[in-house]
């Protein structure tokens, strides 16, 4: 209910992130107006807010550079992950919101374990794909037909002088991230974010040792 506790509570979090070494999560956050549709500007004061509690970037742009500007923005802020997110001038103003994750897991996948198996589609096909896996404990539960594996990223890193002599260890304090994997029974139909809540909820999780199994994977998605 107060806008301005808002935002220092989120600048902060945003700050926290975006200088940790041990996990790499840039926020990067973006206003534009084409003034090649349109006459409007920015007032100082909103761009000094959105520079100060979002370190947020408030640009004018024409019809003649606004795709250049706004994806080159897009292709920077994501290393290069998403190199385009506009295709048109077709906009008044636009606000735009990239976010960069990267992070190591508390238990790795040893590539020397990586092998072949078969991997079964929803459709029925069965492909033959790389698999990375690991014997270890992970934190995993099963709720309503489903096992739920997390799997989680490491929140602390060892730093060391030139000469390779440990220094100390660096720890993210009240960083709980990690990835999870549902494979539910057979033609089961689940919503994840469902069964991953109610887990929790009913502190189903438990650390127990696993072979853990997971085809290596890439995803892309857009919407237009």
């Amino acid at each position: 209910n107060d806008l301005i506790a808002f935002n220092i509570k989120t600048g902060k979090l945003i700050d926290k992130y975006s200088k940790s070494d041990i996990i790499n999560l840039n926020i990067s956050n973006s206003v534009w107006i084409n003034n090649g549709n349109n006459s409007m500007s920015f007032s100082k004061g909103y761009k000094k807010l959105v520079s100060e509690y979002y370190d947020a970037t408030a640009e004018s742009v024409t019809n003649d550079n606004a795709l250049e500007k706004i994806n080159g923005w897009v292709n920077k802020n994501t290393n290069g992950k998403i190199d385009k997110i506009i295709d048109n001038t077709n906009f008044d103003s636009a606000l735009i919101n990239a976010i960069y994750f990267k992070a190591a897991w508390r238990n790795h996948f040893s590539k020397s374990n990586t092998q072949k198996a078969e991997f079964n589609e929803r459709s029925g096909k069965k492909t033959e794909t790389d698999f990375m896996n690991s014997t270890e404990y992970f934190k995993n539960a099963y709720c309503d037909g489903v096992k739920v594996v997390e799997l989680e990223y490491t929140d602390r890193t060892d730093v060391f002088d030139k000469d390779g002599g440990y220094i100390r260890t660096d720890v993210l304090k009240d960083a709980d991230i990690g990835m999870y994997v549902l494979m539910p029974e057979e033609d089961k139909e689940i919503n994840p974010c469902e069964i991953i809540s109610k887990c929790r909820k009913e502190n189903k999780f438990a650390y127990t040792e696993l072979d853990l199994y997971i085809p290596k994977f890439k995803i892309e998605y857009s919407k237009v």
